[in-house]
Formats: C-alpha cells, structure tokens, sequence
C-alpha cells in the first residue's frame, strides 16, 4: 500500500508536533460534518499531495473532499466537526480496485449534478422571462444587479394593490431585511399573508433558529426579504 506520512497541530498548542499515524491510500477515515454530524459519513483516501488528503465517500452521496492532513486527528480524540482515523479498533482498508470504483462513480455523480445544474439554469432563465412579461407591472431587476430596499418594498406595495384591488394596507421596512405589512381589513389577513410570501428569500434551517438565503426565480426578479410580517 502507498504510504502517506503526515503532522498535525494539537489542539490548544502553539507548536506542529509529529503525528506517529501513517496514511494509507485505501484506508478508511470517518467525516464528523455538518450541524450535530447530520452530514457524516466514511471516506476513502485516494492520494495525497502538498500536504493534503483527496477524499472519495465510502457509499452515500458520492462526495469527495481536498482536506489539509494536519487536521485528521484520531477519532479517540474528535471533539467536533472534522475527520478522524481510526485509533481504537483496526482501521478498514479497501483495495486498490475498490477505491478506483469509489472514484469513478463520484466523478459520474459530480457530471450528473453539473449537467442538472445547467438544465436548472436555463429554465430558470426561462421562467424569469415568462415573470418579467406576466408581471409587467413590477419592476424588473435584471440579473446581477442588487436594487435598492425601497424599490423591493414598492413592488410589494404595487403587488398588494393588484392582488387586492381596493383594500388598504400600511407598508414600511423595519431595518434592512424586514418589511411588515399591516392589513386595514384583519378578516383578510391570512390570505394577504399566503399572498406576500412570494417576496421570501429565505428558509428556517434545520435547527430553526437560523434564515438561509434561498431566493426563488420571483425573488431574483422582483426582490425578496429575509423576513416578512403580516398584521
């Protein structure tokens, strides 16, 4: 088996020490990711190369990873995010063979993602010129630009108007991402509510306690919010 020499720094410690584990093409490492680990999984080493360790997932998701070698630590000492070899049973290796299928099939998925990404682009480059016609009445943003918060609060005021022809509604910015829109009329509140979540641009995580930016095509045409409140 190839060899794979590495050091690492220890936690706390203002020095590079020497680290006795010796890598293994082939040897199988355990990926601690993602918030409480809800991303984990096991990867192979395939090579190495300026003091980095080329990951491919053992399985899963067909992912690879470029890590620096400094950071893999023995699992008997994880105490977080990261990866870890195996210190406290014997290690798993796969053969040559394996790891070369490994590959290949993480390369065939990063192909199909490329390729879906690409279809993705175009029909939402179709829908953001179906929008643009079939919501004249907006203003359009091309694509690139970042328009100012107070063109964003008027097309909502202009989309409020248009999906409730002779109601009468109070729309102001509290702060940078936060528009509320109080209803004169409370009875049709949930409906102006389910109508206005159209200018969201982001979404809960999975803890809930934080708001990714995930805008929509609407959104990158007309402008969205990072939180939106209906009174």
């Amino acid at each position: 088996m190839e060899q794979i020499a590495t050091r690492h720094w220890l936690i706390g410690a203002s020095e590079l020490i020497e680290n006795k584990h010796q890598f293994y093409k082939g040897e199988v490492v355990r990926g601690l990711l993602g918030i409480a680990f809800s991303d984990s999984g096991y990867f192979v080493v395939v090579s190495e190369d300026n003091g980095y360790l080329n990951l491919v997932e053992k399985g899963g998701k067909h992912r690879t990873h470029r890590v620096c070698k400094s950071t893999v630590r023995p699992i008997s000492k994880r105490f977080g995010i990261g990866f870890y070899y195996e210190d406290e049973d014997m290690p798993e290796f796969l053969s040559e063979k394996e790891v070369n299928i490994l590959v290949e099939e993480a390369e065939q998925e990063k192909a199909r993602i490329e390729k879906e990404k690409e279809e993705k682009q175009k029909a939402d480059a179709a829908l953001a010129e179906k929008y643009k016609t079939q919501y004249s009445f907006l203003t359009y943003f091309e694509p690139g630009t970042f328009p100012k918060r107070k063109e964003v609060s008027q097309n909502m005021r202009i989309w409020l108007k248009h999906e409730f022809p002779g109601e009468k509604f109070s729309v102001r910015m509290d702060g940078y991402d936060t528009i509320l829109v109080t209803c004169t009329n409370k009875s049709i509140r949930n409906q102006v509510e389910k109508s206005v979540s159209v200018f969201s641009d982001h979404e809960n995580d999975i803890t809930g306690d934080y708001r990714d930016y995930k805008p929509s095509v609407f959104t990158k045409c007309f402008g969205g919010w990072k939180y939106i409140f209906v009174d």
